[in-house]
């Protein structure tokens, strides 16, 4: 069987901007037309079945949160064109909870420039049938659609970011958290800004002392994917070995 290994490189000049100009450079090595697919992304975090994509990806995973989007859980009700209607349970902007209630997802892609564009592949975006972890901008209401709070859904052929059990990155034995657990953990998953300063001058404490406060009140969440790859990528990276 074929396998596929991508090594994502980070552009420096990227990661001083903006969050929502931060993104992830990916150097193609080998392809194979089918086969697993190993990618390297930063910390070796491992991802199965990454979809060809464009040269530019928004770094927004399940270890690494963008304070400028929100999040949330949703199922689909309907699509229509470029955009998907969908149920939000729960979900959170900053620190404001979203209400519950009918929302438009609107998915945006990467062009070969870096800059986003509305979704225009062959085929449409198709969201699980099911409730799931979203991430996305909510746009101020002037520019909702239908008067339904609409969010831009970046990074739409890696959305939902997490889909509990069904999520094909967990190589550990069910059951993995569900949607409703992660969505609590997220919360605490460390942001770009904590990302980048985590050894410098302006380094925020906290991130993993969080974290563990987190496990030690959930001993069994805590060793079920993702938490168990969270906490392990937390230690290396705010953690490093001495020299």
């Amino acid at each position: 069987m074929g396998i596929r290994f991508e090594i994502f490189v980070v552009n420096a000049a990227v990661l001083a901007g903006s969050p929502k100009e931060r993104k992830l450079m990916r150097t193609r090595i080998t392809r194979h037309r089918f086969g697993i697919v190993g990618v390297l992304v930063l910390a070796g975090v491992l991802l199965f079945e990454v979809p060809s994509v464009s040269a530019c990806e928004k770094l927004d995973t399940l270890i690494r949160r963008d304070d400028s989007l929100s999040f949330f859980l949703a199922s689909p009700i309907s699509r229509q064109e470029n955009q998907v209607r969908a149920n939000l349970s729960a979900g959170r902007t900053g620190s404001d909870s979203i209400p519950p209630g009918i929302v438009v997802l609107v998915p945006w892609i990467y062009g070969s420039d870096c800059k986003p564009f509305e979704w225009n592949e062959p085929k449409p975006w198709t969201p699980p049938n099911r409730v799931a972890f979203y991430t996305g901008a909510l746009r101020p209401p002037d520019k909702w659609i239908d008067k339904l709070p609409t969010f831009d859904v970046y990074d739409a052929w890696a959305q939902p970011i997490y889909a509990g059990d069904d999520d094909k990155r967990s190589t550990r034995t069910k059951p993995n958290l569900t949607v409703e657990e992660f969505l609590d953990l997220y919360v605490l998953v460390p942001s770009f800004e904590e990302l980048e300063e985590r050894l410098g001058p302006n380094k925020k404490p906290g991130v993993v002392e969080r974290l563990e406060a987190w496990a030690a009140a959930h001993p069994a969440l805590a060793k079920r994917f993702p938490a168990d790859s969270l906490l392990d990528y937390v230690h290396r990276m705010f953690q490093p070995e001495p020299r």
